[in-house]
C-alpha cells in the first residue's frame, strides 16, 4: 500500500473519530458503551451489540442496517479484545459511510460482514477499529434488551445464522 493511500485512510478515520467526539488523547479512557452511545447520537437510532453463536465459515462480525436500528453482531466465542475490535470495525463501516449489500431477496436490510481486509473499505474499517481500541480501557459489552428490537430482527438473524437455508 502506498504512502498516500495510508495517509488518506488515517485522515478519514481521524475525521470520523472527531465527528464522534473521540480525541487522540482523551482525558479518560473510553468504554464500549461510550462509543456505542456516541454512534447512536450521531446516527439518531439505536445500535444493538449482539453476540452470535456461528458456525465454521461465518464472518466473525457483521453490521445490519434496518429502517429503525443498527445491529452489530459478533462472534460470541472470541476474546474480549477481539470482540471490541470486531465491534469497532463494524462501527467504522457505519461512520465512514460504507454501504452494505442486501442479504437475499425481498428488500432485505443492507449488511456488511467481516471476513478479510483485501478491499479499501475493509482496510479503512480496520484502521478505524485500531484507532478506537487504542482509546478504550473498558471492554465490557453493554447489554441490549428485547424492547430495543421491536421488529424481532434478532430472532430472524439467529435463525438464519444457525441454519443458512432458513434465509433463502
Amino acid at each position: 500500500m502506498d504512502f498516500l493511500r495510508r495517509w488518506t485512510t488515517r485522515a478519514r478515520c481521524r475525521k470520523a473519530l472527531a465527528q464522534l467526539g473521540i480525541v487522540e488523547r482523551p482525558s479518560r479512557q473510553l468504554s464500549v458503551a461510550d462509543v456505542r452511545d456516541r454512534v447512536q447520537r450521531r446516527r439518531g437510532r439505536p445500535l444493538l451489540l449482539t453476540p452470535m453463536v456461528t458456525g465454521a465459515g461465518w464472518p466473525s462480525g457483521m453490521w445490519v442496517e434496518t429502517e429503525h436500528a443498527d445491529l452489530v453482531l459478533f462472534d460470541a466465542a472470541t476474546s474480549a479484545l477481539h470482540t471490541v475490535t470486531i465491534i469497532a470495525h463494524e462501527i467504522g463501516h457505519m461512520v465512514l459511510g460504507h454501504e452494505g449489500t442486501a442479504a437475499g431477496s425481498g428488500g432485505s436490510a443492507p449488511m456488511m460482514w467481516r471476513t478479510g481486509f483485501a478491499d479499501r473499505e475493509e482496510h479503512e474499517a480496520e484502521v478505524f477499529a485500531t484507532m478506537v481500541c487504542a482509546r478504550m480501557a473498558d471492554y465490557r459489552i453493554p447489554a441490549g434488551s428485547a424492547q430495543d428490537d421491536p421488529e424481532g430482527l434478532m430472532d430472524r438473524l439467529r435463525a438464519v445464522l444457525a441454519d443458512p437455508d432458513v434465509g433463502g
